[in-house]
Parts: C-alpha cells; structure tokens; sequence
C-alpha cells in the first residue's frame, strides 16, 4: 500500500517557517529549501512520521513570518500583499484566507484576483469561526491557483486628551514650577507625547514618567513662540500616560516685578482641561491676576504632587479649560517692621479717690521684655509707695518722678506691680477728675539716649 512520508510547499521569498505541527500539536520536522534559480518561491519539506495512507487526511499547522522593508517604520499607509502557500504536486487546491486587523492597524483590499468573499457560514466552514460578524476581519475563498490579494494598510492614530497640573512656587530667589500632564490615549498606542511651554521658560528642565512609565529621551525646539517638547518613551503606551516636568530659574525680587507665568500645554491633543496652583513664600506678597476660575484646592488631587499644608504664603487655585490660560502675578517684598522689645500682655490700674484731695492708686503689668531696664515715668507730683517684680520687693534708682528698675535675662512673662499717690484737686458734691497714668519705657541701657 502506497504510503506519504514527505510532502513539499512552497513559500513565497523572503518569508520563514519557524514551527511546523501536527494536529496533535507534536513538532514535525522539516526542511528548507532555497529556491531555485529563477524562482520565486522557496519549499518546505515536511517529514510525515509513518506516512499516510492513500485516503487518509493529514493536517499541518504552521507559521510563517515576514517583515517587508520599512514596516517597522513609522509609516502611515503601507501595501502588502497576502502569501500564496500551495502543496506541490497537489491536483486540487482550495482554501480560504483571512486578514484580521490589530489593534493599530486597520487593512483595506485594494486587488482581489481569483478569490470570492466569505459569508458567516462560509467561514465557519473553513474554520474562521473567529471571523464571523467581525468587521475587523476580511476574509476570501479560492479554488485553485492562482490568486492574488493585495491590501493597503493605514496605522490608526491614537486620539489623545490631556489634564494638566501646573504647580507654581515662588520663593524670595527662587522660581519653581512642577507640572503633571496626565494623556488619555484612545484607539492605538503611541511612544511619542508633546508638551511645549512659553518660549521664555528655561529650557534645562527635567522630564520623567509617573506610575510605571519610563521616558526614553526627550528633545525641544521653538514653534510659533513656544517651546515645544517632543517626549520619546521606553514602550508605546496606550490608556492613561503620566509625565512629569521640573524646572527652576532664579527670581530678582529685590523689588517689585511683575511677569507671566509658564504655563505647561500638552500638544496634539484633541481638548485638554488644566488646574493652576500658585504658592507664594512668607517673605513675598503674591498677588495674582487672572481671568481664570478660582477653585478649591480639592481639584488638584487628581495630582501625584500634593502643596504643601498650610503654605506660608498663601495658595491660589485656578482651573481651566483650553489651551490658553494666561495668569499675571506681582511680586514685591512686604515692608519691614520693628520687631517690640516689650510686649504686655495684661495692664490694670485701681485708684481710689480721697474727698481731701489725694489719690491711692495699684497699676499692675504682666509683660515680657528684651530689654535690660523698665522706667516708671509717674504723673507729676505722685509719691511712689511701693514696686515689686514677680512678687518681691524692689528699690528702683529714682530720678524726680522717673524711677529705673532692672529686668531679668529670663525669656518670661514678668509681674510687675507698682502703689503710689498722686494729688488732685479737692472734690464737691460732684465734678470730674482727670488721672493721668504712670508712663512706662524699656531700655537697653541705664540712660535716657536707649529709652
């Protein structure tokens, strides 16, 4: 009985088998023959372990891989045309074939010889069950040899939209500004993001990726005024893409300055939408100017980047939408004041008032001082009864009706409390009395040019 142990197809040029299996999925061996001169096809010989039977079926699976010049580029419409694979010496040869679209690519027909289209049931039959109700896959039967199918293939583009975050710092010499820009990349995978900032920004600034995304390089050039950044990164990406920017540049605020501040926009998207936080310093007035929404500080936490609590020279929160916000702020030193040498933190005084023309009164301070003296300036022809300072008594120097007492170094507060008499004009039935109180002055030194 005559038996099959080998049998040959043939291959277009240029492509290789790198599996042949049996439909137990057991590896079969083969062997690649180059082809011939003036052929355009190459063979595969197909070892068929203890051969087949005349009437006998036998199914090969195999693959074949193929990369014409320039399809790894970045190309937007390239034509392929579909390899023919034929069993030599076969007497009868139908089949179908199948075009199915990836992800990125969809793929039109542009020369269709010899072959038919499928219908659902059709593809079932030729098992493209896969196939059937898909819009995404093209499917075409032949009867014989030969056929030819040609297709164009055209890269879809990925529609992007973008959020940006753009935090803005100014210290008393220092600007500094971190953006997070946020894409949302739909219908295909991209490796190349834009962003640009104002053409006056510091072009040495520092890009990374946030949340898993590695930047492979970047590169910038001006356009239309802006500079705009081109981002390549490790992998193409599709879904939400994090890239994060830092940069720096002094800031003159010796005196009053007012200017634009950067403001990042992503690039090549079809709509974006923005929050903007300026932060100031304490030794800085801020005072922005902007058309923009001001907002709570609850919109940036869609943020990797948080301010921080309670920023000493105030936050301002703005968002947007579009791509050209514009935010003014000026910026100036706040005026400088004397920092106290003495501050009281309580002062009462008690008088009683004698029908015989005298005046008993109790001035009390709770005070905490930097300088080294107090003087107890008393109205004029009051007699001083008494002083004491936390409690003791104290023998001030006396110079008319000023007296000088010494303060402890002790960063406290101090208890001062001073009795004295003064004389005032003798009282009928009824009348006003005017009381002037004592009067009290720190010094750095036991003399009047200090007081």
């Amino acid at each position: 009985t005559y038996r099959l142990f080998a049998v040959d197809i043939h291959i277009p040029s240029g492509w290789q088998i790198p599996s042949m299996t049996s439909s137990d999925g057991k590896a079969l061996a083969f062997e690649v023959i180059d082809a011939a001169e003036g052929e355009t096809y190459g063979r595969v010989r197909v070892a068929l372990p203890g051969g087949i039977a005349a009437g006998a079926q036998c199914n090969i699976y195999f693959q074949a891989v193929h990369t014409p010049p320039g399809w790894l580029g970045n190309w937007t419409t390239a034509q392929f045309s579909f390899p023919v694979f034929a069993v030599q010496g076969a007497q009868r040869d139908v089949g179908a074939i199948n075009v199915q679209n990836a992800d990125e690519m969809v793929a039109y027909p542009e020369i269709i010889e010899g072959l038919t289209p499928l219908d659902d049931q059709d593809k079932v039959e030729y098992g493209l069950a896969t196939a059937v109700g898909s819009h995404d896959a093209i499917a075409f039967q032949y009867e014989g040899h030969p056929y030819q199918a040609t297709f164009r293939a055209e890269r879809i583009s990925p529609r992007l939209t973008a959020k940006t975050y753009s935090f803005l710092h100014l210290n008393a010499n220092l600007f500094t500004a971190h953006y997070e820009i946020v894409f949302d990349i739909d219908r295909a995978k991209t490796d190349t993001l834009f962003f640009s900032l104002p053409e006056n920004a510091p072009a040495d600034l520092s890009i990374h990726g946030i949340e898993g995304i590695t930047v492979k390089d970047y590169e910038s050039a001006l356009v239309g005024g802006r500079r705009r950044w081109t981002v390549h990164l490790a992998e193409r990406q599709r879904d939400v893409v994090r890239l994060a920017v830092d940069l720096e540049q002094t800031l003159d605020s010796s005196k009053p300055v007012e200017f634009s501040m950067p403001v990042v926009r992503a690039e090549g998207v079809d709509r974006q939408s923005g929050v903007l936080a300026v932060e100031g310093s304490a030794e800085l007035d801020v005072e922005a100017t902007t058309p923009l929404r001001r907002v709570d500080v609850g919109e940036l936490a869609g943020a990797v980047h948080q301010p921080r609590r309670g920023a000493a020279g105030g936050l301002g929160v703005f968002a947007y939408l579009g791509d050209d916000p514009a935010v003014t702020v000026r910026v100036s030193r706040p005026r400088k004041y004397a920092l106290p040498t003495a501050i009281v933190q309580r002062a009462e005084i008690t008088t009683q008032i004698s029908i015989t023309g005298a005046s008993q009164s109790a001035a009390r301070l709770l005070l905490r001082a930097s300088a080294a003296f107090l003087e107890i300036e008393l109205p004029f022809g009051a007699n001083l009864w008494s002083v004491e300072l936390d409690g003791k008594p104290m023998q001030p120097q006396r110079d008319d009706n000023r007296f000088l007492i010494s303060l402890p170094a002790d960063d406290r507060v101090l208890d001062l409390r001073i009795v004295y008499e003064s004389p005032i004009g003798r009282i009928g039935l009824w009348g006003d009395v005017a009381l002037p109180p004592p009067r009290f002055f720190v010094r750095a030194e036991g003399n009047d040019g200090n007081r």
